[in-house]
């Protein structure tokens, strides 16, 4: 939710900056009665909406910028000795809208291959959820958040027990089953505001935002009888050892927020695995 709330407000204010570059621009025609030719200028605040808003807006500001281009142009007083060099203005106008079209063209393409790029350095390649460096990110956000509001948030850490008997006796086509099965069970049991990612190997971790002792106890019960569910439904010999670590107060690091998640999965799978050991942090 927070991460969306900053994708919309960064929009806004690249909307907002566009446009006040635009109305600036304008502004400077009009003040020198198109004696300056600020048409190459006016690519400016294309590209930063069509970069940072969308390709629709870029498109929407390359037409307002030709269109007020002529429209001063006119408002000035040119006066054309002969028709056609008016006609001849008009269509370089016309030549330079399909210009600034095209610029826009590619913007939103290099737009969507930076996005994908971006988007595959955060996913895990195997079961297309949050990977480590993702999650890393979006634990450090939550901590900042909380010393600012002093929300808490709770981490689960959870250890698949006996996944390597698994990839030893059915092959690793089939553990890498059990770790997307294991992805899916977990995104659909969590909250939408909630961020699921793997850590590596056959661990997990979710991130669950303003969730303190008493609301992630149902919730931790729950997930785990969906988990052993779908371990049942395919007849794999998997239990999970499962950390829940609530921080009522924010921890100095990310990596000091999952190190004592880490350690509380651990306590449950020394104490004999598929056990769910749970703490609360205190600095």
């Amino acid at each position: 939710m927070k991460r969306m709330e900053d994708f919309l407000q960064g929009k806004r204010r690249a909307l907002i900056a566009g446009s006040a570059l635009l109305v600036l621009l304008i502004m400077v025609d009009v003040s020198t009665n198109s004696e300056l030719n600020l048409s190459p200028l006016y690519l400016a605040p294309v590209l930063l909406d069509t970069w940072y808003v969308g390709t629709a807006w870029g498109v929407s500001f390359a037409v307002v910028a030709i269109l007020v281009s002529v429209v001063i142009g006119i408002w000035t007083g040119h006066h054309y000795s002969h028709a056609f060099y008016f006609y001849f203005h008009i269509a370089g106008k016309v030549f330079s809208l399909l210009v600034f079209l095209w610029v826009v063209k590619l913007a939103s393409r290099l737009r969507r291959a930076h996005d994908l790029e971006r988007a595959h350095a955060r996913t895990d390649f195997l079961t297309g959820i949050a990977n480590r460096a993702a999650f890393f990110e979006a634990l450090a956000r939550e901590i900042e958040r909380d010393r600012r509001h002093h929300h808490p948030f709770t981490l689960i850490f959870l250890d698949c027990d006996n996944f390597k008997a698994v990839n030893d006796q059915l092959g690793h086509a089939i553990g890498d089953g059990l770790l997307r099965v294991v992805a899916e069970t977990l995104v659909s049991a969590v909250r939408k505001t909630d961020l699921v990612a793997r850590l590596g190997g056959d661990e997990f971790i979710a991130l669950m935002p303003e969730t303190d002792v008493e609301q992630c106890g149902e919730l931790v019960k729950q997930l785990s009888g969906r988990l052993d569910d779908a371990m049942r439904s395919n007849k794999w010999p998997v239990s999970f050892s499962i950390g829940v670590a609530v921080f009522p107060h924010a921890p100095d690091s990310a990596d000091q927020a999952i190190e004592f998640a880490d350690s509380l999965m651990y306590q449950a799978k020394n104490a004999g695995k598929h056990r769910i050991a749970q703490a609360s942090y205190a600095a």
